[in-house]
């Protein structure tokens, strides 16, 4: 209210005072940095996730060649204790190409006792990565990450850390070709004919390491039981809520 001249008693307009250069260079400035930590973190977060997918997907693929592995042999193991049921190995070359024990034994001594190896060491890989690959799930992308509760995605944290060093690990000593090589060198008896004729040609240069082969293989003793077939399957990822 104006309370000397003329206007005495009047109301006077309430008029804010005229922000400075300077108060407008500090709004701009603080919106500025608010933007780009804003837009910084929204464009690392794909980048991030991506890394975590592509190390889950190579965790996957080393899992399931692991796997193929391991029931490759435990299939070739499980068709020499079928064919000794209904067949002795022969005593001479004679009659041979040969039945399907020798062709089953072939396939086995062509695979040589690494096969066996790779097989315990994919059984025992194949079993770890997939515990720490249902945690990982979420990590597989954005989406799957967004749509994850804070336990999940807490988990999927944990999982990827773990799966890092045992993937650099298993990559370093090779495990991924040791592991397809065993899997190429346990189809050789796909083609049935050659296969019959290359192991009846092995059985008649060396019938003693056959009969050996046999014994440990069908033996007694829980080394040598027939496995225990675990069917293919895809991969089910369980999310943690």
């Amino acid at each position: 209210m104006l309370t000397e001249g003329p206007e005495r008693g009047n109301l006077e307009d309430l008029v804010e005072p005229d922000s400075g250069p300077a108060d407008a260079l500090l709004l701009s400035g603080v919106l500025l940095v608010a933007v780009g930590l804003v837009g910084g973190n929204l464009r690392a977060l794909p980048r991030v996730l991506g890394v975590e997918a592509r190390l889950v997907r190579r965790a996957a693929r080393l899992s399931a060649s692991a796997g193929w592995a391991a029931e490759d042999y435990e299939r070739a193991v499980a068709a020499v204790h079928e064919a000794k049921r209904h067949a002795v190995l022969p005593r001479n070359a004679d009659g041979i190409p040969g039945p399907r024990l020798v062709t089953t034994l072939w396939v086995l001594r062509e695979a040589g006792p690494q096969a066996r190896e790779a097989a315990v060491a994919g059984r025992r890989l194949s079993a770890r990565l997939d515990g720490l690959l249902d945690d990982a799930a979420p990590a597989a992308g954005l989406r799957s990450m967004l749509r994850a509760g804070p336990t999940a995605r807490l988990h999927a944290a944990r999982a990827v850390a773990e799966l890092r060093p045992l993937l650099s690990e298993a990559e370093r000593n090779g495990l991924p070709e040791r592991f397809a090589q065993t899997s190429v060198d346990l189809l050789r008896g796909q083609d049935a004919d050659r296969a019959a004729l290359a192991a009846g040609t092995d059985f008649a240069a060396e019938p003693a390491a056959y009969r050996h082969l046999l014994a440990e293989l069908t033996g007694p003793g829980p080394a040598a039981r027939p496995p225990a077939l675990s069917p293919r399957r895809g991969r089910r990822w369980h999310r943690r809520r």
